[in-house]
């Protein structure tokens, strides 16, 4: 397999970039050969977590092809199931599909890695306090600690 970067007319690219806006993704930029895309918190305006990707085309096996990656993991994830003549409207509607998959799957993957390190954190908690209810403390050791001590400072 060959992979080789084309380029798009401008007008095309915009149509793809117009029909992802009409679907609420925001257009960061789009060159002729990628465009950035994020999906904007109602609230806030900037990007909600896990939601940027790149949309980038490409010439593979000698057919024009779409593609989904971001700057985490691959900037080509996942190829596009869309024809090389696709309409705008197409591209953008299955860029949208694969983008919601992978936001998602990232989502759940990272929840997944969370619960993992609670799972850890409580464990280590357990065997602190374990530690600490086996931890003995003779009258000896009170004493020597109460000790007034020059080192002390009041």
């Amino acid at each position: 397999m060959t992979d080789t970067w084309v380029r798009l007319p401008a007008d095309t690219v915009q149509a793809i970039s117009d029909a992802l806006e009409a679907k609420g993704w925001q257009v960061e930029y789009a060159t002729d050969s990628e465009m950035e895309i994020v999906f904007p918190n109602p609230q806030t305006g900037h990007a909600m977590r896990f939601s940027e990707w790149w949309l980038s085309w490409r010439l593979v096996d000698g057919q024009l092809a779409y593609g989904i990656g971001d700057d985490h993991g691959d900037p080509w994830r996942k190829q596009l199931d869309v024809d090389a003549d696709a309409a705008a409207t197409v591209v953008a509607a299955a860029a949208d599909r694969a983008m919601h998959l992978l936001w998602h799957l990232d989502a759940q993957e990272h929840a997944c890695k969370v619960g993992q390190k609670n799972g850890l954190l409580s464990a280590m908690e357990m065997r602190m306090t374990e530690l600490g209810r086996r931890l003995v403390v003779t009258p000896g050791m009170v004493r020597s600690a109460l000790k007034e001590s020059s080192a002390w400072t009041p």
